[in-house]
């Protein structure tokens, strides 16, 4: 059985994100179902921590912070990619208590503190609303990176590639211009946001099949 350590409760997995679509070929052709997409690369399956990296403050409110790193953990648990994740939240109660402007708190510091082999590190370049207008997408820009810590290495992105980051964007799809006119509505789409943004990550290490694109996000 898998082993789940202290981790939250799970949140509801949300069809949201901007993807492709095909373009159904002539009738005398068999449509069959959609390739999936391959996994960029395979987790080794020891304890991980996932920790998202929001010192600069982009993410409002903070507790999105909490909501991204979790959705990244439930959902590697939950397509098995890895046994043991601890709590997000554990790692982030570290660097809080830790961190110091002279002296930031590692990421080997950060694992080693929750006892887990490797570390998912999450960095939030950008996590808005939207780029220029109501008319634009809510957005997310990560950065990404595993790390070994017996190896005390980065694996992915892969060495040899030269990148020391895997950058991902995540989009929502349109969204229902009526929840930008209120508090309550645009914390909705923050919330969503985050939630998609930690499914995106967990989806970097497994195959999957391209989902198609939702409705639109609508007020409650």
């Amino acid at each position: 059985m898998m082993r789940i350590l202290q981790i939250l409760a799970v949140l509801p997995l949300l069809s949201m994100a901007t993807v492709s679509c095909n373009i159904a070929a002539p009738v005398a052709y068999v449509i069959g179902p959609e390739p999936k997409i391959s996994a960029l690369h395979t987790i080794e399956d020891k304890p991980m921590v996932v920790f998202v990296d929001d010192r600069l403050g982009r993410v409002s409110p903070a507790r999105l912070i909490r909501t991204l790193g979790d959705q990244t953990s439930e959902s590697l648990l939950d397509m098995e990619v890895v046994e043991t994740v601890y709590r997000p939240a554990d790692a982030m109660s570290f660097v809080k208590q830790n961190d110091r402007s002279d002296n930031v708190v590692s990421n080997q510091d950060i694992a080693e503190a929750v006892g887990a082999d490797q570390l998912l590190y999450i960095d939030v370049v950008r996590f808005e609303l939207s780029s220029g207008g109501y008319s634009s997408k809510p957005t997310a820009v990560l950065n990404v990176k595993l790390l070994d810590m017996e190896e005390k290495a980065v694996v992915f992105p892969d060495p040899e590639s030269g990148r020391v980051i895997h950058q991902l964007v995540v989009e929502l799809p349109t969204v229902d211009i009526e929840l930008y006119r209120s508090l309550s509505g645009r914390s909705q789409i923050k919330e969503q946001l985050a939630i998609e943004s930690g499914d995106a990550v967990a989806r970097l290490f497994y195959d999957y099949e391209p989902r198609t694109l939702g409705n639109r996000l609508e007020s409650r």
